[in-house]
């Protein structure tokens, strides 16, 4: 798949978030980076990261349909690879 490129074109979209303030694509660029990390490289540190760095965009935003995304994927991350919380 064009993994790289999808992770290419989520950091252009969260530097212009960023540029402009915009916490809501912020909170967004972060966990769809953790998407592409975590189903299409499988890259689950990289996912873990990214999930964390989003958490506290998405809580400052009150998103919480985005914030749910965000622990339901940092928990799948941790089952699939049997971390410690």
């Amino acid at each position: 798949g064009k993994y790289v490129l999808g992770i290419e074109y989520i950091s252009q979209s969260l530097k212009i978030a960023q540029s402009i303030k915009d916490t809501l694509a912020i909170a967004n660029a972060y966990y769809m980076q953790s998407i592409i990390y975590t189903d299409g490289l499988k890259l689950y540190d990289l996912a873990l990261q990214n999930c964390e760095l989003g958490l506290p965009f998405s809580k400052k935003t009150g998103d919480k349909s985005l914030l749910s995304n965000i622990y339901n994927l940092m928990a799948w991350i941790y089952g699939m690879t049997n971390q410690q919380i």
